[in-house]
């Protein structure tokens, strides 16, 4: 079954995590880039944590009225 998920929603449930749930997920995710085929890793696992951390400070401050959401284009304009 495939199940979708708003990238609002899923910064969201994953801020609710604890640190440690975190970092489970940051260290999973690296091992999945690692092994997908790319002999050398374009992100290391601080790196992961690092995008990570930033992505929950700018869910808070969304939550909180201190910065505007984007929208898909916009998000796919900076990829």
């Amino acid at each position: 079954m495939n199940a979708t998920i708003s990238r609002e929603n899923l910064l969201a449930s994953l801020f609710t995590l604890s640190r440690s749930n975190q970092k489970w997920i940051a260290d999973h995710l690296y091992e999945n880039i690692a092994v997908g085929g790319n002999p050398s890793p374009t992100m290391s696992k601080e790196e992961v944590l690092t995008d990570l951390s930033t992505a929950f400070q700018e869910l808070k401050a969304v939550q909180e009225g201190k910065l505007k959401p984007i929208t898909m284009e916009e998000l796919f304009n900076e990829l």
